[in-house]
């Protein structure tokens, strides 16, 4: 269990309880089994699929989904034969296999982060700009950790998820932005003022994820980020991947930039 139930979309605390109580009886076996023993609302069990919960039962969740029907009236029927011969039934519906649309292509890995975020807030199962890395690399954008750990006023490019943006006061009145610029590596600190304050503010307060360029301000063993330029993260854009007789282009700066102007 890589989350808290009460993080599951839908779900009660009662159906929380209730899968604990026959997790501590014995082990799940399949979702079948599962559904058998836990009598969850349909909905509820389509939010612990898509959640992930199933993973390590089944390898494909789209599969689970497709069926997941057939599974919800297998399981009622299973549940009113066990009412008389509990151990019978027991021992039928371990050896029941459950529906699963094997021929239908599994969701993509994104398309999983995706899920997972819309069922319960938060994606445990990695990071998802770490799905984005190869096609970033091709535009010379850094994970974060390596590009803090250049020389002091080196050019960085970074893309990460937008964390947490704010304008508190200053002593000098001066507006300034701060904000976190996070990816599979660790979290940049990104100070934005001046001009470009001026010019990219709206990118900072509406985008849920940013591509930064700016120069690295080194303190100490700390070091941040000063903002000389951004862009949104437009994630699509760099999931899709090239055709197979596509020409490879050099990959430069130019390439990411040119609409920033």
């Amino acid at each position: 269990m890589r989350i808290g139930f009460c993080l599951v979309d839908g779900l009660r605390r009662e159906d929380g309880e209730r899968i604990e109580l026959e997790r501590e009886t014995r082990p799940f076996l399949s979702l079948l089994d599962f559904w058998t023993r836990v009598p969850l609302h349909r909905d509820r069990m389509e939010s612990l699929v898509l959640g992930g919960a199933f993973d390590t039962l089944h390898e494909c969740r789209r599969g689970l989904m497709w069926r997941l029907e057939e599974s919800f009236g297998l399981a009622q029927a299973l549940r009113t034969q066990s009412q008389n011969k509990q151990q019978k039934a027991i021992e039928f519906w371990e050896e029941l296999e459950t529906p699963c649309a094997w021929d239908i292509e599994e969701f993509s890995e994104w398309d999983k982060h995706l899920w997972e975020w819309r069922v319960t807030g938060v994606i445990s199962s990695g990071h998802p700009v770490g799905l984005l890395r190869d096609r970033l690399k091709r535009f010379r954008i850094l994970p974060v950790a390596e590009a803090l750990h250049q020389p002091n006023h080196a050019e960085v490019t970074i893309a990460g998820l937008n964390i947490c943006p704010h304008r508190p006061p200053t002593r000098s009145g001066k507006p300034i932005l701060f904000t976190g610029v996070e990816d599979e590596t660790g979290i940049a600190q990104v100070a934005c003022l001046g001009e470009p304050l001026e010019r990219y503010i709206r990118v900072f307060l509406l985008s849920p994820a940013v591509i930064v360029r700016g120069k690295v301000q080194r303190r100490g063993v700390g070091a941040s980020l000063m903002v000389e330029k951004a862009k949104p993260l437009l994630l699509n854009d760099y999931l899709e991947k090239p055709r197979e007789d596509a020409p490879i282009e050099e990959p430069t700066l130019e390439l990411l930039t040119h609409h920033w102007r």
